[in-house]
């Protein structure tokens, strides 16, 4: 229930935020670090690429860090045992761009809509990964 009330505040603008320096490959590195033993288990290797050096943003790290693990917790379940997950973090347009890839199914593009943010989501049952390009 409490992610529900977070996602409709979030939605509403009414999200508290806690913004700090946050390096991108630290976060995500401690992210795949508490999931590893479920990685291990499914025998699934988990790559991290951080491009262009040391990045850093502005964010709420344990919002973002809850971004990541359910990113990450998806590609777990729709990556096939013996694969692999991608986590990247890059800069992009002033920003810095997260990304989660899998070897998984995907999301057919039928059943994607997009937000007013320019974001894609699933408008059915969410299939995961991302078709199968790495």
């Amino acid at each position: 229930m409490d992610d529900l009330q977070q996602l409709s505040r979030a939605e509403a603008g009414r999200l508290a935020l806690r913004e700090e320096s946050v390096r991108p490959e630290e976060l995500i590195r401690q992210v795949a670090g508490r999931l590893a033993p479920v990685f291990d288990a499914k025998g699934i290797t988990v790559e991290i690429e951080v491009r262009k050096g040391r990045l850093e943003v502005l964010a709420d790290p344990d919002r973002l860090a809850q971004v990541l693990t359910n990113l990450f917790s998806n590609a777990l379940r729709h990556t096939p045992a013996g694969d692999r997950v991608t986590a990247e973090a890059e800069p992009h347009k002033g920003q810095v761009l997260f990304r989660v890839s899998d070897s998984g199914e995907g999301i057919a593009p039928s059943t994607c809509r997009t937000s007013s943010s320019g974001s894609t989501g699933p408008t059915g049952p969410a299939r995961g990964g991302n078709g199968g390009q790495d």
